[in-house]
């Protein structure tokens, strides 16, 4: 339902604006277009991780203000018991990877790509906290790419040290 009134509000803006875009820059149309898609961007990107389809490619580039999680006026945001599980159990992961000499990588992507999915369909959150959330989860699923294309055990130690990094933002962003 959220998509589909994002896009009717992304055509609206469209149809009504595209009488006054000869007297604009082009350029202020498509941050216009792009604003008003990013959180669709971000759940399509989300969804394309989490089922590992190959396929499926984001419509847009990611905006620069994808992954920066901002605190809530000072404070942290409110997010839920099962978000707040999950993370514990992917913290529990990374544990456990970081303790061992020879993990292997695509079981550990495998898995961490499957908290992926168990995240967003859990992110029954409100207004700005979703979308904050959303943002994190973007910078969790770049680390997973990472990981996935690490071809020594020094690279992969490195990505998940940037996970663990990840997963303290959460908590330090989250309540």
């Amino acid at each position: 339902m959220n998509n589909f009134v994002l896009i009717l509000f992304a055509a609206t803006l469209m149809v009504f604006g595209c009488s006054e875009q000869e007297n604009k820059p082009e350029d202020k149309q498509e941050i216009v277009d792009h604003n008003a898609s990013n959180a669709n961007s971000n759940i399509s990107q989300a969804a394309a991780v989490a089922k590992d389809d190959s396929q499926a490619k984001p419509k847009r580039e990611v905006s620069i203000h994808d992954g920066d999680v901002t605190l809530n006026k000072g404070k942290k945001w409110q997010s839920n018991t099962q978000i707040k599980a999950l993370i514990s159990e992917i913290q529990s992961k990374i544990d456990a990877y970081k303790s061992s000499a020879n993990f292997d990588r695509d079981v550990a992507v495998r898995e961490l790509k499957q908290y992926v999915q168990k995240l967003i369909s859990n992110a029954k959150l409100a207004g700005e906290s979703q979308n904050q959330f959303y943002n994190w989860t973007t910078k969790y699923m770049r680390s997973i790419v990472k990981l996935s294309e690490a071809s020594t055990q020094e690279q992969m130690n490195v990505v998940l040290s940037e996970i663990d990094n990840n997963l303290n933002e959460y908590n330090q962003k989250f309540e």
